[in-house]
């Protein structure tokens, strides 16, 4: 409440000078986006790199894998996991010792 009072108050000033209001305003507003952008831009570039390694793993993993598909990526998978889990219970032959 105390705002809109205090631009009541102001507003006879504003109104004299409206160009010099918005050229500031303009200003102020430029000067505040570039504190926000130089604030944030090694936080921005941090993320862009994460994404970057993140499509370049995905890229390395469909290549390796020889498809895009979601579904075969999914087959192959658990194709593994089945030949991982039989190897893992397989008895391990022990030398003969005689």
């Amino acid at each position: 409440m105390e705002l809109i009072e205090r631009l009541q108050i102001e507003w006879a000033v504003v109104s004299q000078a409206p160009f010099t209001f918005a050229v500031f305003a303009v200003l102020m507003l430029g000067a505040a986006f570039g504190v926000a952008r130089l604030l944030y831009a090694s936080r921005i570039d941090s993320l862009k790199e994460r994404i970057q390694l993140r499509d370049d793993q995905l890229a390395d993993i469909r290549r390796k894998a020889g498809t895009d598909s979601p579904e075969e990526l999914a087959s192959k998978i658990d194709d593994l996991e089945r030949r991982v889990g039989a190897a893992e219970s397989a008895p391990i032959p022990t030398p003969n010792s005689g």
